[in-house]
């Protein structure tokens, strides 16, 4: 009885938040899998903006709250607008181009910024396995030459507005 007395009382939890900012894009089957295998295990809340290898055109909104996910096209990237609207006035490719001129050379005004929020002791662990969701410096070069991504999401997703 004296045992279970000492082990007996309330314990702090700490809750934590975290950004993860990447020019990178998410490899959608990895971070589709991370999602369906780690909730409910200390990560409450997520939340942010983010791209697929198989949707380098999209920039979409994520949201997460318990076991509740969500993911939402918000615009089309200036990068991906900039590459493929044969319909753009020279003063339009201008304009654009330097807005996208201090952007990263690559991947240009794309990247996935996710905020987490959870328990201070898994959200170090998923943080990393989060980053392990990002495309390797191989895919990005098969991403690159136009290779297939395998995607599991709905290929239809909700538009905000």
């Amino acid at each position: 009885q004296e045992i279970a007395r000492q082990d007996a009382g309330v314990r702090k939890s700490v809750i934590e938040s975290t950004v993860i900012h990447d020019p990178r894009p998410l490899h959608p089957q990895r971070f589709y899998q991370l999602y369906r295998e780690r909730l409910g295990v200390g990560l409450f809340r997520s939340k942010g903006f983010i791209w697929f290898a198989s949707r380098p055109g999209q920039c979409l909104l994520w949201n997460q709250a318990g076991g509740a996910m969500g993911l939402e096209f918000v615009s089309t990237w200036r990068t991906h607008v900039l590459q493929n609207d044969t319909r753009l006035l020279a003063e339009e490719r201008s304009y654009l181009q330097r807005q996208l001129d201090a952007q990263h050379p690559l991947f240009g005004d794309r990247s996935c910024e996710l905020t987490l929020i959870g328990h201070a002791r898994d959200l170090e662990v998923f943080g990393r396995e989060l980053m392990d969701c990002f495309c390797t410096p191989e895919e990005v070069s098969h991403w690159q030459n136009g290779g297939f991504f395998p995607d599991p999401w709905p290929a239809n997703l909700k538009v905000m507005g």
